[in-house]
């Protein structure tokens, strides 16, 4: 996020909410790899920004963690 956003190393949170498989929705077509991601952000970032943003976060999943990016659920 920081070299998309520009944002220190220090600026930043995440809250992870760990929940269980049986107690987990994820569509039919989906592994149980499916990942939901929220990002929260201040007003004043333009759609191209949050659209690299996603791009970005999809990429480094897949090449980091080894999620395809079609098992990531995102709500616009």
């Amino acid at each position: 996020m920081k070299s998309v956003l520009g944002m220190p190393e220090d600026k930043r949170a995440h809250r992870f909410i760990p929940t269980d498989a049986e107690d987990f929705y994820y569509p039919d077509v989906r592994s149980s790899a499916y990942t939901v991601i929220e990002i929260n952000m201040m007003q004043g970032r333009t759609s191209v920004i949050r659209k690299v943003l996603v791009k970005e976060l999809f990429s480094k999943i897949e090449s980091e963690v080894g999620i395809r990016f079609v098992a990531i659920g995102k709500e616009t």
